[in-house]
């Protein structure tokens, strides 16, 4: 079957660029769907009043296709959905697609796939973390492949449902672990209040050396001596490679920027506080693995505390309560069992 398809369409051509704004402070009891960055990391829009949004916000209609330009790191982009009646919204960190030639999911696809991701890479500049983002004037140079509406429409169904046979497999992976988190509660019970009276320690004590983060140098596609682990390659507390990203090191941080068997990495630098926190037990088995500034890396004195047991006990309600109780600068005195 022969297929017409328009030669490489710059993005520019869907671009939104003049979709006005609106400041909801001005109707402060009116109701609003938000489409912010933490509301895409949880999974849903935020429905909120006028008086709990901040600033002014883009407008944006159902159908438009949204593309996050900080963290860009992160392949974060959305498909507004269908909101009748309502405001709907969107934060000034997406880029916002709209057009009737092309089919939104399929767009999607397109803007989280491997080829478009190395182009977009290339248009980021900032300082690095939180402060990089991505050039919207340059990303409207990048090119998309045009096929006819239909066939659009076949091509994104077809991953629709791969993305769709995806999240079932990670969501009957994620089943053993539940199972591991209800064994850990049943044995040790909620950390936060320590109800069994098990003896409890500071965390510093266990620690072979200091927590440190990684390596600002930006990871690359192309493959480089060391495999650059990142917030995107810790999936419900578990680790993923399938999207590896490499750096080279200068000799002088590959103690400080490298993982050995039974290192934790953390995350401890993204928008969601739902996935601050969440870790992993890594063990590259003499395989060369580094990690990046979003993450920290956590050492601990094995002859006296299991890594895979902390990486659990930070899983629990009461663990991330500990955690967060940290974040705002009480001290963290861990329920920790010190027994083999």
């Amino acid at each position: 079957m022969n297929i017409a398809i328009r030669a490489q369409v710059p993005l520019g051509e869907f671009m939104l660029s003049h979709g006005g704004s609106t400041d909801p402070s001005k109707t402060p009891n009116d109701p609003f769907v938000l489409y912010s960055i933490p509301a895409f990391d949880v999974g849903q829009p935020e429905f909120v009043r006028g008086r709990d949004i901040g600033s002014s916000k883009k407008n944006i209609e159902s159908g438009d296709v949204l593309l996050s330009r900080i963290v860009p790191h992160i392949r974060r982009s959305w498909v507004v959905g269908y909101h009748p009646n309502e405001k709907i919204l969107a934060s000034g960190e997406w880029i916002v697609f709209r057009s009737s030639k092309i089919h939104a999911s399929y767009l999607r696809h397109f803007l989280i796939s491997e080829i478009f991701h190395r182009q977009f890479m290339q248009t980021v500049a900032g300082v690095g973390g939180s402060l990089l983002r991505a050039n919207p004037n340059q990303v409207s140079k990048i090119t998309i492949p045009l096929p006819p509406l239909d066939e659009q429409r076949r091509i994104a169904a077809i991953l629709d449902k791969a993305d769709a046979l995806r999240r079932k497999r990670r969501q009957a992976l994620g089943l053993p672990d539940n199972l591991t988190q209800s064994i850990f509660l049943d044995m040790f019970g909620d950390p936060a209040r320590n109800s069994r009276g098990f003896q409890t320690s500071a965390f510093e004590p266990l620690l072979k050396v200091p927590p440190n983060f990684g390596s600002m140098i930006p990871p690359r596609a192309q493959k480089l001596e060391w495999v650059s682990l990142r917030v995107a390659n810790i999936q419900n507390w578990a680790l993923t490679l399938d999207d590896s990203k490499y750096i080279d090191l200068p000799l002088d941080s590959v103690e400080r920027h490298t993982l050995l068997d039974g290192d934790i990495i953390l995350a401890r630098a993204i928008a969601s506080e739902e996935h601050l926190g969440k870790c992993v037990v890594v063990r590259p088995a003499g395989r060369k693995w580094a990690f990046d500034s979003h993450l920290m890396r956590i050492r601990l004195d094995t002859e006296i505390i299991d890594p895979v047991y902390v990486r659990e006990l930070f899983r629990t309600p009461g663990g991330r309560q500990i955690f967060f109780a940290q974040q705002g600068g009480q001290r963290c005195n861990t329920t920790l069992i010190l027994r083999s």
